[in-house]
């Protein structure tokens, strides 16, 4: 039988929780482009960096071997996923600029008169991408309105706001403000 860590030896993993204020134990859950990250995936990324780094599609080692890597990174990803093909699943730097290179993508597909719908409770890499792209090029931009009781999305709401001229929606599974898990399914 495989026994789960303990507590502590998972937290003995993450250099960022062993630092002190003073002689006190301070944990620092600030960092808005980030989260705490254990000690391997600072090595992995450290290795990388130092020996692997380089851009993709080249007919070099380094390059070879950093196309090698991503596409095990992307099969891993989408086995954790349950995703059907290892290509839905995209890395980059933070979702702040992902977001907006794919806004600015799809952006070159709307016009005038089209919508599209966000949510309330978005992050502002999910929201402001968005918002941009939809004023470039006067789209109009509608907003899901939350339900007070629990902080979910309003899904009468939602589906009154759907039309023919809708041309995205995006939504994030859990808001990070309330911690609120929507009911993305329905």
């Amino acid at each position: 039988m495989h026994m789960l860590p303990h507590e502590d030896e998972i937290r003995s993993q993450f250099p960022g929780l062993k630092r002190l204020s003073g002689n006190q134990e301070a944990i620092f859950l600030d960092g808005p482009a980030g989260s705490q990250v254990p000690q391997t995936v600072a090595n992995a990324v450290s290795n990388y960096m130092l020996h692997t780094n380089a851009n993709g599609g080249g007919f070099f080692a380094t390059s070879q071997e950093s196309d090698a890597l991503m596409d095990d990174c992307q099969e891993v990803a989408a086995a954790l996923f349950g995703a059907s093909d290892p290509c839905e699943m995209v890395f980059g730097p933070n979702m702040t600029s992902l977001t907006n290179k794919i806004s600015r993508l799809l952006k070159t597909q709307w016009q005038s008169g089209d919508e599209i719908i966000l949510s309330s409770s978005e992050h502002d890499a999910n929201y402001t991408p968005w918002v941009k792209a939809a004023e470039s090029r006067g789209v109009e931009i509608k907003t899901i309105p939350l339900n007070t009781e629990d902080c979910t999305l309003d899904q009468e709401a939602y589906r009154a706001l759907l039309s023919p001229k809708t041309k995205l929606v995006a939504v994030g599974l859990a808001s990070n403000a309330s911690g609120t898990i929507h009911p993305i399914r329905q």
